[in-house]
């Protein structure tokens, strides 16, 4: 996490992967706990029953614009890690994540009021 031009220096970052050169943090996983990873990500869904040449379109289209190095290095630079998948590949990070913190929320006991 940047802060720029202030004094507040963020000690670790709680994603999974090795800091980005944009990123002044370590790694929880690396300086306190091993394993430890979480990673915040954004995806963009079609409504159900979009068709699939919408979806290739939309598709073809984001990517274009996360690979563009101008865009790329204005999302770096912000601290983001631009990076695309197919929608195959969101749906299934999906399902993982639903399945590990439903999981958490479970042993945890967290309630909703």
């Amino acid at each position: 996490m940047r802060f720029p031009e202030s004094r507040i220096r963020a000690r670790w970052n709680r994603s999974s992967a090795s800091p980005q050169a944009s990123t002044s943090s370590a790694t929880i996983a690396a300086e306190t706990v091993p394993g430890y990873g979480s990673e915040l990500w954004v995806g963009l869904f079609a409504v159900r029953g979009t068709p699939p040449e919408i979806v290739a379109r939309l598709h073809r289209e984001i990517t274009k614009i996360l690979d563009d190095p101008k865009e790329r290095a204005a999302l770096t630079a912000m601290g983001v890690n631009p990076a695309t998948s197919t929608p195959e590949e969101l749906a299934a990070l999906l399902k993982q994540d639903l399945k590990l913190w439903q999981g958490i929320v479970a042993k945890v006991g967290v309630k909703i009021d």
